[in-house]
């Protein structure tokens, strides 16, 4: 069950097979990074003093092998720039560099076609998956020995775990958790890991593939209320390769770059929104909605973690996030009538909900409607300092309203909703009812844009 490590870099020579062509070579460098994602480097003699020459593109794919023997395959590769040395006495021969770009590597196969049905299993190590599961199959304890004169440890470490779930689509499901070593120098921890292991009834293409990673990361991390990264996952394919005389089923590797800034440590309980040892909801219920739901649900879960943590807040940002909101909204109530509803409609249905229910700081609508309005027809020129200001208190405002109707929506109460945002009260907290309200519907907070 081992898995490569989180983002695990690296630079190799990389055989291209130009038109997937093994007599059609062009010699390369792969790398991959998190800050720069899949950069493919290649180099070759122009036959025709053509030096503006690349691999073909046009497929979707490119095939060759990494460090000269291992089976890749580089997905949505694009050429970045291309051009060639200079030409003279010593150097007489023209040369074609190039430089191309990638969205994602599959290690161990050559795939020629990305629709190509041929993927049976996933095997995830999500540290959001990690994290909302929060396993407890080691513990650790010291206490001081007065007799000894020192401190004594005692490290228990309980057997793995293995539980089977049957999901939507007829897709079978395992977790496994158990306890890895790691050693770095004279130091030795012991890590805790969680995989989730999906395995399809039919063989299916790569964005389906990519569209469960995205799914089931997505929720956890929401659950979480932190913006995850992906560990490489593993994909059971339908091809084989003989070694000995015998057939080995291929399991390929797969490598890509995270869309926004994600943290890759373990959330502790006390920082997360939710785990499981908080959360009301079963984990094959859990496991079900990242199958079943509708996306519009995950595009704003997905736009929620990315408002929250935004590093470079802009109002072209907070209009996307509107529309995310009005799509939502439209999957969870309908359009209603035939007559299309205003966006102070959708806002005011559920901040109606919101209210009702006890949670405080529910602001004017007429100033969101305003500022998206303005953004929306390119008037950001005209926007004043003390609008971004509204912009920031109305874009936490709009997550915390977003957070309580999807939290509602996949089945939480709105009492566990508000201890929720207790637990995490520099985010949240101000939004939370008043835990002595009774039920009642507070009024001892609000704010207000101007």
């Amino acid at each position: 069950m081992g898995m490569a490590a989180l983002f695990n870099e690296f630079e190799e020579w990389f055989a291209i097979r130009d038109g997937h062509d093994d007599d059609n070579i062009w010699p390369g460098r792969l790398s991959f990074s998190p800050e720069n994602g899949v950069v493919l480097e290649a180099v070759r003699f122009s036959s025709d003093g053509d030096f503006y020459q690349a691999p073909d593109c046009d497929t979707g794919t490119i095939t060759g092998y990494l460090d000269y023997q291992r089976p890749t395959t580089i997905i949505n590769p694009w050429v970045q720039s291309q051009g060639g040395g200079s030409f003279g006495v010593n150097t007489p021969f023209i040369l074609s560099k190039v430089q191309i770009i990638g969205s994602a590597i599959l290690k161990n196969i050559h795939l020629t076609d990305v629709n190509e049905e041929c993927f049976i299993g996933l095997t995830m190590d999500l540290p959001s998956f990690n994290s909302w599961y929060d396993p407890e199959i080691v513990s650790a304890d010291s206490k001081f020995s007065r007799k000894k004169g020192y401190v004594e440890f005692k490290v228990v470490v309980d057997k793995p775990e293995h539980k089977k779930f049957s999901l939507a689509e007829n897709i079978d499901a395992e977790v496994y958790v158990c306890a890895n070593k790691k050693t770095e120098g004279a130091v030795t921890s012991l890590i805790q890991q969680t995989y989730l292991c999906l395995k399809f009834p039919e063989p299916v293409d790569l964005n389906s593939v990519l569209e469960k990673v995205w799914r089931f990361n997505t929720l956890f991390s929401f659950f979480l209320g932190h913006a995850m990264a992906q560990n490489p996952c593993r994909l059971s394919t339908t091809f084989t390769r003989k070694w000995n005389n015998e057939a080995h089923p291929l399991v390929s590797e797969l490598f890509f770059r995270p869309i926004f800034d994600s943290k890759t440590e373990h959330v502790e309980r006390h920082d997360a929104l939710f785990t499981r040892q908080n959360c009301k909801i079963d984990v094959d219920q859990l496991l079900n909605c990242a199958v079943e739901k509708s996306r519009p649900l995950f595009y704003l879960m997905n736009m929620v973690l990315f408002m929250e943590h935004s590093k470079k807040f802009s109002p072209n940002d907070f209009s996307g996030f509107i529309g995310c909101i009005e799509d939502f909204h439209e999957t969870l109530f309908g359009s209603g009538s035939s007559k299309k509803r205003t966006l102070r409609d959708r806002l005011e249905k559920m901040q109606e909900d919101w209210s009702d229910s006890g949670f405080r700081g529910a602001p004017e609508l007429k100033k969101i409607v305003d500022l998206r309005n303005d953004i929306s027809h390119g008037r950001t020129v005209s926007l004043q300092g003390n609008d971004y200001q509204d912009l920031i208190y109305l874009c936490s405002y709009l997550c915390a309203l977003s957070r309580f109707h999807i939290f509602r929506m996949l089945g939480l109460s709105d009492e566990d909703i508000g201890k929720a945002f207790r637990r995490v009260c520099h985010r949240y907290g101000r939004y939370a009812p008043s835990e002595n309200a009774g039920g009642d519907r507070p009024s001892d907070f609000s704010f207000t844009v101007n």
